[in-house]
């Protein structure tokens, strides 16, 4: 076992037989490191999920009581309490179904193990999208929600958040920097070679970044905005960037690198 920057990795040959089939198949690498779910966040995300149930099934019998009584007012503001409080179990739900999953980093992918079947998500293809949430009270943060989607072309997703998952602000940098260094340099050439390359709302080519479509020249673009949960660029002259939610971009970290370097490069032709 190996130290490397935040993880230990262990040889392959100590992996189950389903990862190191799909890491010699689709040459992943020749090492591992296991992200399995842990029993005492698991158990900390059903604690949570309890709770969150019996304020949606009080406040919900506040809003029947309200409506029954002619007061719609409460009755509409309770209910949307209620409503809240469902939509937040979700995730927690979803996280609890995939709790005995078994997640495995490798050099060049990741490999999601359910019982015996492997999934396979190869950096060099994958799309990955980050979705950080802080919750804030005063001025101070009281907490950050993680959640990090890698989906693959033919639609394949696994979904990790910090529901189950420990480190879980650690395991999605470095997935998002391992698809950066496998995609930026093609990216880059296919930019280089005259093409578009698109993140969903946003594209990068030659002449400048595209959004929805339009065209904003380089010699109109100041900077790459990538931060806080937003990412997008700032046209000159004008304070205030033009951004969306990372949740909503593709292999966010390769955009933003991409537009740096091509802005840069468009400065010194």
């Amino acid at each position: 076992m190996a130290a490397d920057g935040a993880f230990e990795w262990t040889e392959i040959e100590a992996a189950p037989e389903g990862v190191r089939r799909a890491a010699a198949k689709h040459g992943l690498g020749s090492r591992f490191v296991k992200y399995r779910t842990t029993v005492g966040r698991g158990l900390a995300t059903v604690l949570k999920l309890v709770g969150t149930g019996l304020v949606a099934a009080l406040f919900g019998g506040i809003a029947l009581h309200a409506f029954g009584d002619d007061s719609p007012v409460i009755g509409l503001l309770t209910g949307a309490v209620a409503a809240a409080s469902l939509y937040t179990m979700i995730p927690m739900v979803r996280s609890l179904v995939k709790f005995r999953d078994e997640i495995y980093l490798l050099d060049a992918g990741l490999v999601q193990l359910s019982g015996r079947r492997a999934r396979v998500f190869p950096w060099s293809t994958v799309e990955a999208y980050s979705d950080v949430t802080r919750w804030v009270k005063g001025g101070t943060t009281q907490s950050i929600d993680y959640k990090f989607t890698v989906r693959t072309p033919d639609g394949a997703a696994v979904v990790l958040d910090n529901h189950t998952t420990w480190d879980i602000d650690k395991l999605g940098a470095h997935i998002q920097g391992a698809v950066a260094q496998h995609q930026l340099p093609l990216t880059a050439a296919r930019v280089e070679g005259g093409e578009t390359v698109t993140f969903g709302r946003f594209g990068v080519n030659r002449q400048g970044i595209t959004d929805a479509g339009r065209l904003v020249p380089w010699s109109e673009v100041d900077a790459i905005h990538h931060a806080a949960g937003q990412i997008g660029f700032r046209r000159r002259g004008v304070r205030k960037p033009i951004t969306v939610l990372t949740s909503k971009i593709p292999n966010g970290q390769v955009f933003a690198a991409l537009a740096q370097t091509t802005l840069l490069a468009s400065r010194g032709r």
